[in-house]
């Protein structure tokens, strides 16, 4: 019974050492993130950059905006969106997940996020800043976000 295990270990041996290396060779990660900037819109002088990128595991979104040139004190909600600026669609992930923009005295505001959601690897997205919590329909700036490989 040994020598039949033995021979047919020998024999699996043979096999793995003849198949090409390439066949243990993991796959290729695509890395990649989405990326914009943050224009003003209706008067608004903000300017800003945002970026999107895969989270610590698997199935997370990072995603982090910063600010500039607005009212100090402001406070901005914002999302990331499908679609882009031009034609808005639902909100991507969980509209909750989003921390306002809280403008400092100097004029500029981060926010970041973490969303229990697979990075899109294609699609269209842009990032929308609102004008307040009081008044979330008024757009005060908005970016359009394309994948940075």
């Amino acid at each position: 019974m040994a020598r039949g295990n033995t021979a047919r270990c020998r024999v699996v041996v043979s096999c793995l050492l003849a198949l090409p290396l390439t066949a243990f060779t993991p796959p290729r990660v695509r890395h990649f993130a989405w990326v914009g900037v943050v224009l003003g819109r209706e008067g608004s002088s903000i300017r800003g950059d945002v970026e999107m990128y895969g989270g610590k595991t698997k199935i997370s979104t990072y995603i982090g905006i910063e600010n500039r040139r607005d009212r100090s004190g402001a406070v901005r909600p914002w999302q990331v969106r499908l679609g882009s600026c031009e034609t808005s669609g639902p909100t991507f992930g969980d509209a909750s997940a989003y921390p306002p923009l809280r403008v400092g005295r100097d004029g500029k505001a981060i926010s970041r996020t973490t969303l229990a959601i697979v990075l899109p690897d294609s699609g269209e997205y842009h990032v929308t800043v609102y004008e307040s919590p009081r008044n979330p329909s008024r757009i005060v700036a908005c970016g359009d976000l394309i994948v940075d490989e």
